[in-house]
């Protein structure tokens, strides 16, 4: 029953991962709002996107393996 309950879950999320493994700054956005909904705690207008993540370990990996399709 739990791989069932599982497996809807995935479904319902599998759009959100990225193919290539980059995140993008509307997902970045979309990310800190989500979590900022549900957590007073957080203040997106006191962050720095560009500051909490990078894309420099997905280009390393592209160009030493290639990118996969």
């Amino acid at each position: 029953m739990h791989l069932l309950l599982e497996f809807a879950a995935y479904n319902n999320v599998k759009t959100a991962y990225s193919k290539d493994g980059y995140i993008s700054e509307a997902g970045a956005k979309t990310t800190l709002k989500a979590l900022a909904s549900f957590n007073p705690n957080i203040k997106p207008a006191e962050i720095n996107l560009a500051q909490t993540y990078t894309n420099e370990f997905v280009k390393k990996a592209h160009a030493k393996y290639g990118k996969k399709k």
